[in-house]
């Protein structure tokens, strides 16, 4: 995919080795977690979005600052918006045919990245989880 490589990287600088904590807020279509990811202080979607390292999408979305920091970004051209025309993540999927994966019989074949992370701490209000051990396999979406 069009600047994936470029993206993990620049999210794996700012995780790796640390600690992170996710203020879970729902579940999607999926049953998967959805939440906002903090490390050092950091709001990781805020700043994957300002440097230009992800897409902002208002399908899962809405809030208006997110729009916001990707427009900046695209302004000045930073990231995968120096490109003229960067493909579209669900774009590139439906031309790859890559879709959301499937239920398993075996539960080893789920993607280990899906899965809750057996070392976290999970709190009552606000929900949150603190990932004690940052030695998981991280899989950007494509």
């Amino acid at each position: 995919m069009q600047y994936g490589k470029e993206s993990q990287d620049a999210l794996v600088k700012l995780i790796a080795g640390k600690s992170v904590m996710v203020h879970v807020y729902g579940q999607d279509q999926y049953n998967r977690y959805v939440g906002d990811i903090y490390c050092g202080g950091v709001f990781i979607q805020e700043h994957m979005l300002k440097e230009g390292h992800a897409w902002y999408c208002k399908i899962y979305d809405r809030r208006p600052e997110f729009a916001e920091w990707e427009m900046k970004a695209r302004h000045a051209r930073q990231g995968l918006w120096a490109s003229d025309n960067p493909e579209k993540p669900w774009d590139w999927k439906r031309k790859h045919n890559v879709r959301h994966e499937k239920r398993s019989d075996n539960p080893d074949k789920t993607m280990e990245w899906r899965r809750k992370p057996a070392q976290c701490e999970i709190q009552e209000h606000p929900i949150s989880v603190i990932l004690m051990d940052l030695n998981l396999k991280w899989r950007v979406l494509e």
